[in-house]
């Protein structure tokens, strides 16, 4: 029969009139788009009454998608792929804007149950709208143990759990759903259990927006179009989009019935057999009887005895079985939903909403006696967001210990000279003077223009309060600095002004410069404090694919490891220029701590990161990509050329083992790498590549974490000529003032010619000083004019020839 939507008045306690809207409490309500797959990829959601879907979402079979038995004799069939890259099934959406599958700035709900036959790649699609900021379900990065991992805005939530180890998962059904409040939370559910939340990773606000890949208005199931060989092998069934975030109860329900073999079809059946004015879905929703219209089962009946007969559950959207549906501590037939506050029992609050007003404090709490007490005892109105109006949420006013009741904008608890309005604009802690203890008050960072949420502004190692820039500009000590804290390096001498204290010079005097770091360069990384003389690190500091969220890379010296998570990496604070040093060689041992991550060594780069991932975009790439099992050497940019590269043997890259490698630069225009198991060098493999162009200045040579949520562990690096360890290191400079001469004596081996330059500042080495200087075994000495008279400072370099 059709459902007639039925209101009743029912009378509560003193003669309360209870009226509410007409809202189905039952998985109809939000769904957007369903797809059964009963031997097709149509959307079953227009023939569902009372769903929310606005065109029917029917898909498209790309590849070899085909069907087969489902879970249960309740689900029929499921979609079945065979993993091949190229088939999955597509769901365009021609609609543009917000609407059944773009859910930009939205709320939504996605689930899906899943049965894997093989895993043969991190990030396997299984559904997916696209990359970046926007939603999507797949297996997660990590290559050992399934597990699995969903997305809805910034934050990849990554399953807790695990669901039996690659390549081929456990051989079971699992249920995942993913859920999503725009401006709020995102939960990651798996068999019915919450797995994690955007909140728990850091990032409580979430918002869904397109990738903007020329495939973002598509919705891609057992696949990933923007991601070139993640096709899905196994079977999928019931996936389904609602535009709200489904309940934990809603989401067990799911898979319970499912579990007993009833797939959503028969969830959302609206027909009602026992004409009881209660469909079968949402009977079975909730556990009651379809087939009896008596007692606790019927229209009148009250399984949860909150004096709501289940008619008016079911009109009103609340839980037949739950006396506090939204679980904020009041019964439903206190919240009768008409906007009001009369009392504590007729607040007027929605009783599916823990919080009626969004404006963070579950209703229960906010007891609108316009007296707080504490933060269970708020005396706000649920009703409203702001309840004194001095433009401070009730919320804010609560977490920072002020009064939600009373206008308090213009006091100032934490004296430092900030009142609590500005510093909510600011987003500076009222109660406290200095917010991001950086030893310098919120006031005074005002003055300074440095961020109080941030202890060090210029990202210098040295926190804001340190750095006083006193009238002398000069270095008194390590906390009373002298130099800039918006300028990393204050003297503008290229040296970090925290690298300059920690190696004895002045941060603020551009004569007072560290020694120059020569080859070679040995670090076994065994005293957690990383040698600042010799490395900069880049970590938290560029925006990610445009999110205006940091990438989050890190890179940390601790147990005689580097440790890289994310996107992080490490650079050479001084350039070496492969051409000029007899060539470039770097040797040493790394980890990978999963088998997803890529780990590139960079020579000729200038060590800046993109605007998107924060990866290095400059220089001679050599790559270790545990991933694909392979290595490679490229060009990040458009100054250098590589061409020709052959690779020679394979190798199984695995977790937790150490690989040593060797990278060549010779500064002639010849490239190789060779990576081998340290315990297995059988294990091994190898590539050579040409330079053909070198158009670049940059010289740096980078160590870089290239995947996100990835980490690795460097054990040891050592950089040294080409040429041989230390055959052109300067071991003695001597000046004749009589005569206007340098004398230099080098390391040096026989056979080898060698050249010399010199340098006003460190960085431009291009003026020839001599040439084609035969070596000889062991050290070679050699007197010449003065090259720059008239300069008080002044900077040798031996190497190779000049390259052409």
């Amino acid at each position: 029969m059709e459902i007639k939507h039925m209101l009743r008045g029912t009378l509560f306690g003193a003669g309360l009139l209870f009226t509410i809207s007409a809202a189905q409490a039952q998985l109809t309500n939000g769904l957007l788009a369903y797809w059964n797959f009963e031997d097709d990829v149509l959307d079953q959601q227009p023939a569902t009454s009372g769903t929310s879907g606005t065109s029917a979402n029917d898909g498209t079979i790309n590849g070899g998608v085909t069907f087969d038995t489902g879970m249960s004799a309740g689900f029929g069939k499921a979609a079945s792929f065979d993993g091949v890259a190229g088939s999955y099934i597509s769901v365009p959406d021609p609609e543009g804007d917000t609407n059944d599958i773009d859910r930009t700035g939205a709320d939504m709900s996605l689930s899906v149950w899943m049965k894997a036959t093989s895993w043969t790649k991190g990030w396997q699609g299984i559904v997916v709208h696209g990359e970046g900021q926007d939603y999507r379900i797949a297996r997660s990065g990590d290559g050992s143990p399934t597990q699995f991992a969903a997305v809805a805005g910034t934050t990849d939530i990554v399953s807790g759990s695990t669901y039996g180890a690659a390549p081929d998962g456990d051989g079971n059904w699992h249920h995942i759903v993913i859920t999503a409040v725009n401006g709020g939370e995102a939960v990651f559910y798996v068999d019915g259990v919450q797995e994690g939340t955007s909140t728990g990773l850091g990032d409580p606000t979430v918002s869904i927006a397109p990738s903007g890949n020329a495939t973002a208005n598509t919705l891609f199931i057992g696949g990933n179009s923007e991601r070139e060989n993640r096709d899905f092998h196994g079977l999928l069934d019931d996936v389904a989009i609602w535009d709200r975030a489904l309940t934990p109860e809603e989401v067990a329900v799911i898979h319970s019935e499912g579990t007993s073999g009833n797939a959503l079809t028969t969830l959302l059946d609206q027909n009602d057999n026992d004409n009881d004015d209660l469909p079968n879905a949402w009977e079975n929703l909730f556990g009651l009887d379809p087939e009896d219209n008596t007692g606790d089962n019927g229209a009148d009946g009250d399984p949860d005895m909150d004096t709501i007969s289940n008619i008016d559950e079911f009109n009103n959207g609340t839980s037949p079985i739950l006396n506090d549906t939204d679980g904020d501590g009041l019964f439903d037939n206190e919240e009768n939903n008409s906007g009001n506050f009369v009392s504590a029992t007729n607040t007027g609050t929605d009783p599916n909403k823990k919080d009626t007003d969004g404006d963070g404090l579950d209703d229960k709490v906010e007891n609108n006696s316009g007296d707080f007490v504490d933060a269970t005892m708020t005396g706000s109105n649920p009703h409203v967001v702001d309840t004194d109006s001095d433009t401070m949420p009730d919320n804010y006013e609560v977490i920072n210990l002020q009064d939600p009741n009373t206008i308090d904008g213009g006091l100032d608890p934490d004296s430092d000279t900030i009142n609590n309005l500005a510093e909510f604009g600011a987003g500076t802690d009222p109660q406290k003077e200095d917010t991001d203890d950086d030893f310098a008050n919120d006031n005074v960072e005002a003055a300074n223009m440095t961020n109080p949420l941030v202890p060090d502004t210029d990202g210098d190692g040295i926190l804001d309060g340190y750095e006083t820039k006193n009238g002398f500009q000069s270095y008194i000590s390590p906390t009373d600095t002298g130099t800039d804290p918006l300028v990393a390096d204050t003297d503008l001498d290229g040296f970090d002004d925290n690298a300059e204290i920690a190696l004895g010079t002045d941060p603020t005097d551009i004569g007072s410069v560290p020694p120059p770091s020569t080859l070679p360069i040995f670090d076994d990384f065994e005293d957690n404090s990383l040698d600042v003389g010799l490395w900069k690190t880049v970590t938290n500091t560029v925006p990610q694919d445009n999110k205006g969220t940091n990438f989050g890379g890190s890179v940390s010296e601790e147990g005689g490891n580097i440790q890289f998570a994310n996107r992080g990496y490490l650079y050479t604070a001084t350039e070496f220029d492969p051409a000029l040093v007899g060539g470039i060689q770097i040797s040493g041992e790394l980890t990978f701590l999963t088998t997803q991550d890529v780990v590139s060594i960079l020579t000729r780069s200038d060590a800046t990161p993109s605007d998107s991932y924060g990866e290095v975009t400059s220089g001679v790439q050599f790559s270790l990509n545990a991933n694909g099992d392979n290595v490679g050497i490229t060009a990040r940019n458009g100054d250098h050329t590589v061409e020709n590269a052959v690779v020679d043997g394979m190798i199984d890259f695995q977790a937790n083992v150490v690989y040593t490698f060797t990278v060549i630069d010779d500064g002639d225009g010849a490239l190789s790498l060779v990576v081998t198991d340290k315990e297995a060098p059988e294990n091994t493999i190898s590539v050579s590549a040409e330079l053909t162009n070198d158009i670049s200045d940059n010289n740096h040579v980078v160590v870089h974490n290239r995947e996100g949520n990835r980490t690795s562990n460097l054990h040891q690096i050592e950089i040294e000529s080409f040429l041989g360890s230390a055959s052109n290191e300067i071991l003695e400079i001597s000046y004749d003032s009589a005569g206007d001469q340098f004398t230099l004596t080098w390391e040096s081996r026989a056979g080898i010619s060698y050249y010399i330059y010199s340098s006003p500042d460190l960085i431009d080495f291009s003026n020839e000083v001599a040439d084609d200087l035969a070596g000889e075994a062991g050290s070679t000495t050699f007197t010449f004019d003065n090259p720059e008279p008239g300069l008080n400072k002044l900077f040798f370099l031996v190497g190779p020839p000049p390259a052409n």
